[in-house]
């Protein structure tokens, strides 16, 4: 072995047991790297080199306090290698960071922690256009995910139906002023009355340090207007008035990172007038529930590539999620009771992640369940799907489950069907292709959805004697996928026939559904 490879063996040894025990950190370095890499090779008959260098000059880098509060330790806290990659999957759990990278050097100072980042481009653009049912229906989207490098998020959206034109605002203010903070508006109308009007504000704090032991949450919400019931078919039904206001707050004490236990309270008015030609009747439901809840957390995380989106690392959480919750009303009435299981794991090559709940609050009781999974990588691609159950007793009209839409069955309508019980699923291939134009990735998908609604009064399903036809749709899906923005930059173009026969074209953005859920503690809340 000659010297030089006896120094790079040396070194990499040193940096192994340095990365493998635990350090102190004297000071953090923050390098943020430019959104495109300017000297790259870029595919194409001419050098594109200048637009990346155009859009770098109108990109807002992420600050450095702001990639700071995604960390998950500071300056004089010993860490190890555990905490590393915990910090660097919360960089990339983000919208506008796509890889993030920490090494620890040494200099004469001390130890110093290099955090190098790699920008995502924030400004989301989604237009949604589809012809389904004869029915043009179509949505814009504009949202930056890191407004002026700081982290927020402000969010504007309109869509508009045969029967409806929305309006949405958002803002969200992840890990700030110690915690984060979101607000929502939502307006939508029709022809004859004034539709849903929503407003909510809420204050949350979650894991941020490994330090932390505390996280909570807390809001308010308020809501009102008219809105109309549906029946299969997209046809309207009677309509209804809302009246809601909500008020809650909890907290969880983590005694260790996996066990922790949490109080919660919650403060509702909800009322609901029905409108209809032959009787209105009223109903309404108050309650105020304090809450107990406990919950059990085992995870760690594997890293991947081109499982929903395109070119970037994913983690995926592998463990168990257990939580139990019940609470009482001011008289002592047992009211509420909630619990979840969630597991994730690989089967050989293959990836699964499940999920059950159970959740009853007064006399409104819900029950469901999913499975998720992806395969191997094969023929330049993996094998998606899920399939999912959910059944509510005593709900609200809008409690009821719609089958239909992109979310669901891609060739139908959202209210194509509408009952206290539905049960969907999806399958399909997705393609991962090496093309990339301007970081554009070419990829697409070949899927079939099936999935349907009823209610309990229709008896057991069964799909001889089903009162509800099942339905479903065949397709091909051209994606485009960015590799230089914000994860929700999937365009999409499908097109797909029902299985009675119907065609349907869409041009949307986003993935439709991911292959894995994650892991967190919640707060009790009711």
């Amino acid at each position: 072995m000659n010297k030089t490879a006896q120094i790079l063996l040396l070194s990499t040894l040193s940096l192994s047991i340095l990365y493998a025990e635990a350090q102190r950190v004297d000071f953090i370095e923050y390098r943020v790297l430019n959104v495109f890499e300017e000297n790259g090779e870029y595919w194409g008959p001419y050098d594109y080199r200048w637009v990346y260098s155009v859009l770098n000059d109108l990109h807002l880098p992420s600050r450095p306090a702001t990639v700071k509060r995604f960390l998950a330790f500071g300056i004089g806290d010993t860490i190890n290698a555990e905490i590393i990659s915990e910090s660097e999957r919360r960089l990339r759990a983000t919208d506008f960071i796509g890889e993030a990278e920490i090494q620890i050097q040494r200099c004469d100072s001390g130890n110093v922690a290099v955090v190098t980042v790699t920008d995502l481009w924030t400004t989301k653009l989604a237009p949604s256009l589809a012809y389904k049912g004869r029915v043009l229906e179509w949505s814009l989207e504009v949202e930056e995910v890191n407004l002026a490098g700081i982290g927020v998020n402000i969010r504007g959206a309109f869509e508009h139906d045969e029967d409806y034109d929305s309006w949405l605002f958002g803002a969200q203010l992840p890990r700030m002023l110690p915690g984060g903070a979101s607000f929502k508006f939502f307006h939508s109308n029709e022809t004859k009355t004034v539709g849903p009007t929503s407003t909510s504000l809420s204050v949350s704090k979650g894991l941020r340090r490994d330090t932390d032991k505390l996280i909570y949450s807390a809001g308010a919400f308020r809501a009102g207007g008219v809105l109309p019931t549906w029946s299969d078919g997209n046809t309207r039904g009677e309509s209804y008035r809302i009246d809601d206001e909500t008020q809650y707050f909890g907290a969880k004490y983590l005694f260790t990172p996996k066990f922790g236990l949490g109080l919660g309270m919650r403060s509702a008015r909800l009322s609901r007038e029905i409108e209809a030609d032959d009787a209105t009747p009223c109903f309404e439901q108050e309650y105020d529930i304090i809450a107990i809840g406990a919950s059990y957390l085992r995870r760690n995380y594997i890293a991947d590539r081109d499982v929903d989106a395109f070119g970037r690392t994913e983690d995926l959480p592998l463990g168990w999620l257990v939580a139990a919750e019940s609470g009482v009303s001011g008289d002592f009435e047992l009211n509420y009771n909630s619990a979840s299981l969630a597991h994730s794991s690989f089967v050989g090559e293959n990836y699964f992640a499940t999920k059950i709940y159970y959740h009853k609050i007064c006399n409104t009781e819900s029950l469901g369940g999913s499975l998720r999974f992806s395969s191997a990588m094969f023929l330049s691609g993996r094998l998606c799907g899920r399939i999912a159950y959910q059944s509510v007793n005593n709900g609200f009209p809008e409690t009821l489950y719609r089958v239909g839409g992109q979310s669901v069955l891609r060739s139908y309508r959202s209210y194509a069907q509408v009952g206290e019980r539905t049960a969907y699923g999806n399958l399909e291939w997705r393609i991962f292709t090496p093309l990339e134009i301007f970081s554009v990735r070419f990829g697409g998908a070949v899927f079939v959805d099936a999935g349907t609604a009823w209610d309990r009064a229709d008896g057991d399903l069964s799909l001889k004697h089903s009162p509800k036809p099942l339905l479903g749709d065949v397709g091909l899906e051209l994606r485009l996928g960015s590799t230089s923005s914000t994860t929700g930059q999937i365009a999409r173009v499908a097109v797909a026939r029902a299985f009675d026969g119907t065609w349907e074209l869409s041009l949307s953005a986003g993935q439709m559904f991911e292959t894995y859920f994650g892991f967190e503690h919640g707060v009790p809340i009711p």
